[in-house]
């Protein structure tokens, strides 16, 4: 499985949480290995359950660089999307911010309305700009510690 095949399998594990925030991360993964064509690798159950873990401050952060938008009225797609690309600018040290950035755009524009990939490309940009790559270095470092503990 590429990794675009693995990020896309990720972003539908992200939306069906959408419907189902609350619920433990292993149901989301029985369900999905009961309804969906493709195997959990790593890459799709480290993401989904570090993204789940870190819900919050991803939200936070969207909310915070979306002028006047509040995540509650982004469309369910464009929410998974950007909770899976700010979760790989932040926490994945291996994925560039411009790869996380041009993925979600072209899962955008697969999956979601038209004027959606614009929509994403503007709040990643703006998040981008003021993460910068030191911070993801030192959140990335962090979390692997705490992982170690």
């Amino acid at each position: 499985m590429t990794r675009h095949e693995a990020r896309e399998n990720a972003f539908t594990l992200i939306f069906e949480y959408g419907f189902k925030e609350g619920e433990a991360v292993e149901n989301l993964f029985l369900s999905a290995e009961e309804t969906h064509p493709f195997d959990l690798n790593d890459y799709i159950t480290e993401t989904v359950k570090n993204l789940i873990l870190n819900l919050t401050n991803i939200d936070a952060l969207i909310e915070a660089n979306s002028i006047s938008w509040k995540v509650s009225r982004f469309t369910k797609v464009s929410l998974a999307l950007m909770r899976l690309a700010v979760y790989e600018m932040r926490f994945s040290a291996d994925i560039p911010q411009e790869v996380a950035i041009n993925e979600a755009i072209e899962l955008a524009k697969k999956y979601d309305i038209d004027e959606a990939p614009k929509f994403i490309n503007g709040i990643l940009d703006s998040i981008k700009t003021n993460l910068g790559p030191l911070e993801k270095d030192a959140i990335h470092k962090k979390m692997t510690s705490d992982r170690s503990n």
